[in-house]
C-alpha cells in the first residue's frame, strides 16, 4: 500500500513503502538541501569576508582620523580659506569695474576738452589729419 505523506511545515511530499519513504525521492530532497546550503554557506562566506575588510578599512581610518589631531580644524580652515578667495575675487572683480568706469569717465572729459579747444581755435570743422597724406 502506497501512502503520501505531506510535510506542511515544508511542502514535501514522500511516498510511504514498506520500509519508511522511498528512499530515492528522500535523498533526492537532502541533496537540493545540500545544494542550497552549499550555495547559501559560499555567500555567507563572502560575505564575512567582505565584512572583515570593511572593519579593516575602517579601523585604518580611524586610526588616519586619530593621527591628524587638527582634521577638523584643517577642514574648517580651508572651507573659509574657499569662502575668502570667493570674496577677494567678488572684491577685485568690483574695483576693476568701477577703475574701468572712471577711466572712462576722464577719458570723456579729455575727449570733450580737445573738442572745446579746437572749436575754440576754429578748427571745429577742418580735419585733423589730411585725408590722403602725400609720401
Amino acid at each position: 500500500m502506497a501512502n503520501i505523506m505531506t510535510m506542511t511545515s515544508t511542502g514535501v511530499t514522500f511516498e510511504k513503502q514498506i520500509n519508511g519513504y522511498d528512499k530515492t525521492q528522500v535523498d533526492r530532497y537532502i541533496d537540493s538541501i545540500a545544494q542550497a546550503y552549499q550555495i547559501v554557506y559560499e555567500e555567507f562566506i563572502s560575505v564575512c569576508y567582505e565584512n572583515n575588510d570593511l572593519l579593516k578599512k575602517n579601523d585604518e581610518l580611524t586610526e588616519q582620523m586619530k593621527n591628524t589631531p587638527n582634521a577638523d580644524a584643517i577642514a574648517r580652515a580651508l572651507i573659509s580659506a574657499e569662502l575668502l578667495a570667493h570674496e577677494i575675487i567678488d572684491d577685485a572683480k568690483t574695483e576693476a569695474e568701477a577703475m574701468r568706469a572712471r577711466a572712462q569717465a576722464e577719458l570723456t572729459v579729455e575727449i570733450n576738452n580737445i573738442i572745446s579747444k579746437l572749436m575754440s581755435l576754429g578748427l571745429n570743422n577742418e580735419p585733423l589729419l589730411p585725408a590722403n597724406p602725400s609720401p
